[in-house]
């Protein structure tokens, strides 16, 4: 049981010692900003392969 609470207090403190919280704070600052753009290029990609009728009906289909 000792040997287990070494590891783990080994394992949390190098994860506490590589700045862990800003380096995902700033991946998710990155990740709400290329949102939008993932967005645009997937209607673009979707608009490729359905015509503008099929695209124009689904958000009439969801309203309902």
């Amino acid at each position: 049981m000792t040997q287990i609470y070494k590891i783990i207090k080994n394992i949390l403190g190098a994860w506490l010692n590589e700045q862990s919280f800003s380096q995902s704070a700033a991946a998710a600052y990155y990740a709400v900003f290329s949102l939008p753009g993932l967005i645009i290029i997937m209607s673009f990609m979707a608009s490729l392969f359905y015509e503008r009728a099929t695209l124009d009906a689904v958000p009439l289909k969801y309203q309902q």
